[in-house]
């Protein structure tokens, strides 16, 4: 026995550990067990999560951060053979394997190992071999697993020849770095596999070392695992056949605990830090690596990439001036001076060779997005289209020669093109230099009480309502201290209970998805690098977030797909296929289309890019713009940050006239010019400090990056320098200066770069264009690009048809896979945007329609296409009413269609239909006398739920009619200014949160022909019953506002689902709302106004409308009240005074 001196000495190192990165199995982030465990005195830790390395990076980082030694692992899943197994034999199983890595040598092979495992051995588990691990054993320490490892599980069928000759083996291979491992979690298997193994430790000479499978913090916390196996399993919580763990101590044990688990094999505990002292610490790998760019082919004629580069942009800015070629040329130089000192040609080179393939190919490809578009090399690459000089866009924004972070060309692509454009790149980079990028998502709040509720066995429609009370970003918590929830699961412990176990695993990794955009490219093989896995589809992945492997050096290409390129590319081709010319992606003739920004100014945005959102619609109306650059400064001021701040209203006002465009600083007057004195873009702080205090466009870059980042000792540092440059510039003075630099501090908060502005403003134009000229083209293409998303769809209709759009229903034998326009340029319904029919069985439909002509009846359409769609789907069209013209009600076929069905299959097992006189068989369909329907949904319901809106039905209903007696109104005649009870259908009610914090339900309210947005505030929410979650008919009594964007908005006070418990009150029926004006005298405080405007006051009608005059300190309201034509007459009165 090891002396107690040497033991009270002795340390203890983690070898066996699972984080949050296996997946619905492990508890806890690295971070949480990392903290843990140097409370705990842990000098060195690894992660051997199952089959994958995903969290290895942020292990390292936070070891690193809390002055631990990271020991970078993996629990693999190994095949006890040579050759892989039939993969249908069910019976054949892997085991675990235990693998670290010892150097930077060790990690490329268990990088390489678990890459081959998912990407070759992948079957249930990504498996690997002995072949391959011998092959890949360099740098690599292997510990001979768990109760699940290849030796435990021959010792456990008494099979121990086989156990023996394995040890062998792995000595054989691996020499002094293997190690015989051993568990002791309280169960009789482990205890006689650790007897024999150290055994053979003894009589091999081989080490032997104690671990414990960790999977969470802490004994209780078992529970929390057993709930997220239950999420991986799919099934009940209380389902006794469920997967369980066998044991409920995988928690991380101290030291202290260990020995006494192995009392009397102290040395197997002490041995774990033989290991830790065998591993390199090599974690620098993942930080500040030099970048790796991919090496691009140059054609023999040019000496390198450098010169091929100069060439193209050479070559390319011929093409693109004519003009100012002189400055152009100045330009361009500058930008490959700093490309080619900072080596960057080959990712230029690489991006453009794509951008290339892509425009070749008619995909379409965005004009640019972000700083990138702001330089000239890519726009003479052909890679933008955004000319930098034409709009002021500054490169250093983009790229300096200080800057340290990799260069960012982020390009957009048709979403039907995205994919070919990736097959691209990894054809001419070679497979296994490209991957995408893994993202995790995690259980948030409503994800994880959904998830647990559902698993609870509670029926969705109740776990629902309390799912749609949880506000988005909002910790469960927080949720379930309002009164909302409160209401809901007082009703429904069972809620209640799903709630309190929801919170014990929110905001744990549920899966893995794959990043929109990125991909990395590489000019050696990646996965020595990182290892790889396979994304759902079956893309290749990196098994590391993007974070880490810019870290890493790895170099990342935004390659996003937008859906605006997408079915702006499919409205020109149908455009065109209808005999008009048209070429979105040339604006030299359209940019100043005096159509396009009428549509713009009057707020008709739906479905165009970047303005289609209240706040951009408000904005929009009120500058009115005529060119992209109007636009641009719309969308850079459509952010909270410009809204809040009162910077958007202040561009207004001097936009209209209102205010003088004034800068802070007569100073500023210039790089302030376009923007009306008001600061909008990033790029004009860098101006600002150009030019005010000397800075270098690098060093703006700087202090742009310094504000964004708010960090105190840099913004000292820069401030100093802003003053001081100032003083040597002397435009200012330092007091100036001073104040400048405030200025400019508070808007980087919310500054935005102007080059990606200006980008997405063309496309945001293109759209409007087409919307402008083609509108049912472009609807059709809009709705389409939707499909598959039938709450989106339905959506969108409903604004059409409230607009006065005409959009036909769904018909069975006139409607296209996608929406179409017939030929009396009317919008028909797209069969693919039904709910549960989908894109595939739509186009089918169509494809037999083609072949054999229109279905005749039902019977007709359930005989040729009942392979294409299920009895589901064909509910779900008769609910959409595409089969109408058969003459059969929606209700009845809904009852009849199963029976069809049936009857159809039953007799095709014939060789034909016809009976003994040649006419075809009949199926027979029940008349509706026969049939009961009360179960079945009402017309409109069935509609509603198979096209999330009315199309050709009203929800508002006979029984209904009570109600609109007792003086409740329709939506069809909602005013504007009115408290008011009406009656709708509500649907997509959710609780959000304001920027406050304060808690609002926001949803829609509509009918046939129209609809608007409900909003309940918080100060209302309390007294309501939490049933008005639920979609349904309901009477609101609320109030009917105007928005700044001119949409009407419905704000609720109370609410009666179905009008049950209904009661009108007098006087609270279209009573008028308190209306106000505000008069601005600020400044205007001469004795002659103030007499100006008390004769004015006398000239005007009396009224309900309470009149406020703000003298800037104070501000009185006046005892009368006046006509709503006030508002005009005070506002023309005032304009003149300001113009004196």
């Amino acid at each position: 026995m090891i002396d107690m001196i040497l033991l009270s000495a002795m340390s203890f190192s983690h070898l066996h550990l699972h984080t949050e990165y296996s997946v619905l199995d492990g508890v806890c982030s690295p971070k949480e067990i990392l903290t843990y465990a140097k409370e705990c005195g842990q000098k060195s830790i690894a992660i051997t999560d199952h089959g994958v390395m995903y969290g290895v990076p942020s292990f390292v980082r936070e070891a690193r951060n809390l002055g631990l030694k990271p020991l970078i692992g993996c629990e693999a899943y190994i095949y006890d053979d040579f050759e892989f197994h039939d993969r249908g034999r069910e019976t054949i199983k892997s085991n675990h394997i235990t693998l670290l890595a010892m150097n930077k040598k060790g990690y490329s092979n268990l990088s390489k190992l678990t890459t081959k495992a998912h990407l070759e051995g992948f079957y249930r588990n990504p498996r690997i071999n002995l072949s391959w691990l011998a092959e890949k054993n360099e740098g690599i320490i292997v510990l001979s697993g768990c109760i699940q490892g290849i030796l435990s599980r021959a010792i456990i069928d008494g099979n121990l020849t086989h156990a023996e000759n394995r040890i062998d083996w792995f000595k054989d291979v691996f020499g002094d770095r293997f190690f015989l491992e051993v568990m002791n979690h309280g169960i009789e298997e482990e205890a006689l596999i650790a007897k024999q193994l150290i055994e053979y430790g003894k009589k091999k000479k081989i080490k032997v070392v104690a671990t414990n499978d960790v999977h969470f913090l802490k004994k209780g916390d078992h529970v929390v695992q057993d709930l997220l196996l239950a999420i991986r399993s799919n099934q009940l919580i209380d389902d006794p056949t469920r997967f369980r763990a066998k044991w409920s101590n995988l928690h991380l044990s101290t030291e202290s605990e260990m020995l006494k688990l192995f009392k009397g094999n102290e040395e197997c505990v002490g041995n774990t830090n033989l290991v830790s002292d065998m591993i390199d610490d090599f974690s620098d790998i993942f930080s500040n690596a030099k970048p790796i760019f991919p090496v691009v082919q140059v054609p023999q004629a040019y000496k390198s990439s450098n010169d091929y580069l100069r060439h193209l942009a050479e070559e390319g800015l011929k093409k693109r001036y004519q003009d100012n070629i002189e400055e152009a040329k100045l330009r361009l130089e500058k930008e490959m001076n700093v490309i080619e000192e900072l080596g960057y040609p080959d990712y230029f080179l690489a991006v453009r060779d794509y951008v290339k393939y892509a425009k070749d190919n008619d995909i379409p490809v965005g004009p640019g997005r972000g700083s990138g578009a702001g330089c000239l090399v890519a726009y003479c690459l052909d890679i933008t289209t955004i000319d930098p000089l034409k709009y002021g866009l500054i490169f250093e924004r983009f790229l300096n020669k200080g800057r340290k972070s990799l260069p960012d060309i982020d390009m957009d692509f048709c979403t039907m093109g995205r994919d070919d454009v990736i097959r691209y790149i990894r054809e001419k980079n070679g497979t296994k230099k490209v991957s995408q990028i893994i993202t995790f998502n995690r259980l948030k709040g409503k994800l994880a009480f959904r998830d647990i509720a559902r698993l609870s066995g509670i029926p969705e429609p109740r776990f629902s309502l309390v799912a749609k009370a949880l506000s988005d970003g909002e910790s469960l918590q927080e949720a379930s201290a309002n009164n909302i929830i409160k209401d809901i699961v007082n009703r429904d412990p069972e809620c209640e209970n799903a709630l309190e176990k929801a919170t014990l695993i929110e905001n744990t990794i549920r899966n893995k998805g794959v990043h929109a955009a990125g991909l990395v490219i590489s000019n050696e093989n990646l996965s020595g690098l990182v290892p790889l896995a396979r994304g759902k589809n079956g893309e290749v992945v990196s098994q590391y977030e993007m974070g880490d492997l810019e870290n890493m050096g790895l170099v990342k290409m935004d390659i996003l797909g937008i859906r605006n390129l997408t079915f702006l590319n499919e409205a020109q081709k149908k455009i065109k296929s209808n005999g008009h010319e048209c070429n979105i992606y040339d604006l030299s003739d359209k940019e100043y289309d005096k159509k396009t920004y009428r549509l713009l100014a009057k707020g008709h945005t739906d479905g165009v890019f970047q303005f289609e959102s209240s706040t951009a619609v408000g904005l929009l109306k009120k500058i009115k713009p005529k060119s992209i650059e109007d636009l641009a400064v719309i969308n850079a001021l459509n952010r909270p940050g410009p809204l809040n701040s009162g910077l958007a209203d202040s561009y207004v006002k001097r936009k209209l006239g209102k205010e003088k465009p004034l800068p802070p600083h007569p100073a500023l007057e210039e790089v302030l010019k376009e923007t009306l004195g008001v600061m909008v873009y990033q790029e004009q702080v860098m101006r600002i400090a150009q030019e005010l205090s000397g800075y270098s466009l690098i060093e703006a870059d700087d202090l742009r990056k310094a504000m964004g980042k708010k960090i105190e000792s840099l913004m000292k540092t820069q401030k100093k320098r802003f003053i001081d440059g100032a003083k040597k510039v002397g435009k200012i003075n330092r007091a100036e200066a001073s104040k400048i630099f405030s200025q400019i501090e508070e808007f980087a908060q919310y500054g935005f770069p102007k080059s990606h502005s200006v980008a997405y403003s063309v496309i945001g134009f293109q759209c409007a264009f087409l919307k402008a000229h083609f509108p049912s083209f472009f609807h059709a293409a809009w709705l389409s690009s939707y499909a598959g998303n039938a709450d989106k769809v339905g959506d969108c209709v409903s604004r059409l048809i409230s607009w006065g759009k005409n959009v036909l229903p769904p018909d069975i034998n006139s409607s296209q896979d996608l929406f179409s326009v017939n030929k009396e340029n009317q919008i028909v319904y797209g069969l693919a945007s039904i709910r549960n029919v989908g894109e595939t069985a739509a186009r089918d439909i169509v494809s037999e329609r083609k072949k054999s002509g229109n279905f005749l009846d039902l019977q007709d359409f359930v005989t040729r296409c009942q392979k294409i769609v299920n009895t589901r789907a064909c509910e779900t069209l008769a609910a959409a009413g595409a089969f109408d013209m058969f003459g059969l009600d929606r209700r009845h076929l809904q009852a009849v269609i199963k029976n069809v069905y049936k009857e159809v299959e039953r007799l095709s097992r014939y060789k034909g239909q016809s009976s003994l006189f040649g006419e075809k068989v009949l199926v027979n369909i029940p008349p509706v006398a026969d049939i009961d329907m009360s179960d079945i949904p009402s017309v409109s319901k069935l509609e509603f739920n198979a096209l999330e809106s009315f199309v050709t039905t009203s929800p508002i209903s006979e029984k209904h009619h009570v109600l609109l007696d007792m003086g409740i109104k329709k939506l069809s005649n909602l005013k504007t200014g009115l408290k008011v009870d009406v009656i709708g259908y509500l649907s997509s009610c959710k609780i959000r949160k304001t920027y406050a914090g304060k808690r609002f339900a926001e949803g829609v309210i509509q009918d046939k022909g129209f609809r608007f947005p409900v909003f309940f505030y918080e100060r209302f929410l309390d007294q309501i019953d939490s049933s008005y979650l639920a979609d349904g008919v309901v009477v609101i009594r609320g109030r009917s506002r105007k928005g700044k964007d001119g949409q009407v908005n419905f704000y609720g006070e109370y609410i009666w689902p179905e009008g049950l418990g209904y009661h009108p009150e007098e006087n609270l029926i279209e009573r008028p709302l308190k209306e106000s004006v505000v008069l601005d005298m600020n400044g205007l405080l001469k004795k002659e106004n103030l007499s100006s405007l008390q004769d004015l006051l006398k000239t005007l009608k009396p009224g309900n409308v309470e009149i406020y005059i703000d003298f800037g300190d104070k501000k009185f309201r006046l005892k009368d009240k006046y006509d709503k034509s006030c508002k005009e007459i005070l506002s023309s009165w005032k304009e003149k005074l300001e113009k004196k």
